[in-house]
C-alpha cells in the first residue's frame, strides 16, 4: 500500500479514537451523576415504602373502627326495635283501657287552633311539651309556630321519657 493510504487510515483511527475518549468521558461524568443520585432515590424509596406501609395501618384502623361503628349501630338498631315494639304494647294497651269518666258539669274544651297561644297547664303538660321540643317560655306562652319533629326524634323522645320515669341515665 501507499504511504499516504496507511497515513491517511491511521489519522481515521486516530479520530475516531479521540472521539471515543470524549465519548467515554461524557458518559463517565453521567454515571457518576447517577450514583450520586442514587442515595436520594434510594431515600425515596424507602419513604414511599414507608408512606404506603402507614397507610395500610390506617386503611385496617378505620376497617376497625367501621366495624365497631357497624356492630353499634346494629346493637341501637336492636334496642330501637325492641322499644318500638314495647311501646306499641304499651299504647294497644292503653287503647283497650276504659277512658276515665269527666264530670258532668264539667264542659269538654274545644282544641285550640294550630298556632294558637296556649297557657301552661301544670307540670305534667311542660313535661310533655319539653320532650316533645314545644317548651313553653318563662311566660306561660306557647310559641307561635313548632317545628314539626320527625318520627326519630320523636322515639328519641318517647326513650328518654321512658329511661328517666325508670330512674335510667
Amino acid at each position: 500500500m501507499s504511504p499516504w493510504v496507511s497515513l491517511l487510515l491511521e489519522a481515521c483511527m486516530a479520530a475516531l479514537m479521540a472521539a471515543l475518549i470524549v465519548y467515554c468521558v461524557k458518559l463517565n461524568r453521567r454515571l457518576a451523576l447517577l450514583r450520586e443520585q442514587g442515595a436520594e432515590i434510594r431515600e425515596l424509596v424507602t419513604g414511599l415504602r414507608d408512606a404506603s406501609e402507614r397507610a395500610d395501618l390506617s386503611v385496617q384502623r378505620l376497617k376497625a373502627a367501621g366495624l365497631a361503628a357497624e356492630r353499634s349501630l346494629r346493637g341501637a338498631i336492636e334496642d330501637a326495635s325492641t322499644m318500638r315494639a314495647s311501646l306499641a304494647g304499651l299504647s294497644s294497651d292503653a287503647a283497650a283501657r276504659p277512658a276515665p269518666a269527666r264530670p258532668a258539669d264539667k264542659p269538654i274544651a274545644a282544641a285550640p287552633r294550630p298556632g294558637a297561644m296556649v297557657p301552661a297547664a301544670g307540670p305534667a303538660r311542660e313535661k310533655r311539651d319539653m320532650l316533645m321540643g314545644a317548651a313553653q317560655p318563662a311566660g306561660g306562652q306557647a310559641p307561635a309556630t313548632v317545628r314539626p319533629r320527625t318520627r326519630e326524634e320523636a322515639e328519641d323522645s318517647v326513650i328518654q321519657a321512658i329511661r328517666s320515669a325508670r330512674g335510667e341515665a
